[in-house]
This record gives structure tokens, C-alpha cells and sequence, in this order.
């Protein structure tokens, strides 16, 4: 059982390496679908816009929040 509990860590820390990050990811795609899904624009590339720079912004508001803490730490 460790080994799985060690191979699962593993897998997390190689593609997210940080729970934060992981929580601004599911968001971002979370909000993109309901943009696409929900949002009733005239126009389908007004959607994409909106969605992708929902996207983009949900993500650098990770990595922003990952690296306030990161700075933060170090200076303790």
C-alpha cells in the first residue's frame, strides 16, 4: 500500500506539484464550460474569448497565489 500511496504522490507532485495550482486549473475549466455552455452570446467567437481569457486569467491567478506563498515562506 505505500508504494501506491508513493506512486500516487509522485504522479501529483510531477504534473501539478502544488494543490493551489491543481484548485486554479479545475476552476479555470470549470468557468470556461459554463461560459460556453451557459453564456447565450449573438456570436460563438465572442464566447471563446470570453471563456479563454477567463482561462488564462484563473491560471496566472494560481501561479500568483503559489508565489505569494512560496516568498512568503522563505522569509520566515
Amino acid at each position: 500500500m505505500n508504494r501506491i500511496v508513493n506512486a500516487a504522490k509522485a504522479t501529483y507532485n510531477f504534473f501539478v506539484g502544488d494543490a493551489i495550482l491543481l484548485a486554479a486549473v479545475v476552476v479555470a475549466f470549470l468557468l470556461g464550460t459554463i461560459v460556453l455552455h451557459v453564456l447565450m452570446s449573438p456570436s460563438f467567437g465572442a464566447r471563446n474569448v470570453i471563456a479563454a481569457v477567463l482561462l488564462i486569467a484563473s491560471v496566472v491567478a494560481g501561479l500568483a497565489t503559489t508565489l505569494g506563498r512560496e516568498l512568503m515562506s522563505r522569509k520566515k
